[in-house]
C-alpha cells in the first residue's frame, strides 16, 4: 500500500521493536521515573474556525495511518521512540519541562537542531484516574492518545 510506514505493515515486527526499545529505556526505579508505553487514537489538523478536523487519507499523506501507531517515551530524557513521532537526539534537542507525577503532568518541548522552524510539544497527564493517562502532542499537526507506565526492571 503506497504511503504505509513499513512499521505499520508488519506488526510483529512493531511489537518486537517496541519491547526492545522498552527493555532499552527502563531504567532503575530509584533512578528516574518509570518510562510511558503509549498509543495514538486520533491525529487531527485545525480547520478554517479554529476547530480540529481528523486527518483522513488523502490529507497531509501518511498522518492518516498514525492512528493506532505505538512508541516509548523515555521520561529521563524525553525522547519518543517510534514512528511518527520519534525525536533523534542528533536532529532534535529535547527538554523535558517537567517529569510529572500524581498532581503534575509529564511535560516536553522539542525543537530542530538545525535551524528548521520545527517544534513539538507533549503533556502526558500523569495525574489522571486509571491506568492509561490521556496525552497531546503538538507539532503541525494535533495527535491524541494515552500512556501507561512502563514495568520497572530491577
Amino acid at each position: 500500500m503506497a504511503g504505509t510506514h513499513p512499521l505499520t505493515r508488519n506488526p510483529t515486527l512493531m511489537k518486537t521493536i517496541l519491547l526492545s526499545l522498552a527493555l532499552l529505556c527502563t531504567v532503575n526505579a530509584t533512578a528516574m521515573p518509570s518510562n510511558l508505553y503509549c498509543k495514538i487514537t486520533s491525529v487531527n489538523q485545525t480547520d478554517a474556525n479554529g476547530g480540529l478536523k481528523k486527518i483522513s487519507n488523502g490529507v497531509r499523506g501518511a498522518y492518516a495511518e498514525a492512528d493506532g501507531a505505538q512508541f516509548i517515551i523515555d521520561r529521563s530524557s524525553g525522547r519518543m521512540l517510534g514512528p511518527y513521532v520519534g525525536n533523534e537526539p542528533s536532529m532534535w534537542e529535547t527538554k523535558v519541562i517537567d517529569y510529572g507525577d500524581d498532581e503534575n503532568s509529564f511535560k516536553i518541548s522539542v525543537s530542530n537542531r538545525y535551524g528548521a522552524k520545527k517544534a513539538m510539544y507533549m503533556d502526558v497527564r500523569l495525574w489522571a484516574d486509571g491506568a492509561r493517562k490521556p496525552f497531546v502532542l503538538v507539532d503541525e499537526r494535533v495527535f491524541l492518545g494515552w500512556c501507561s507506565y512502563l514495568p520497572i526492571q530491577k
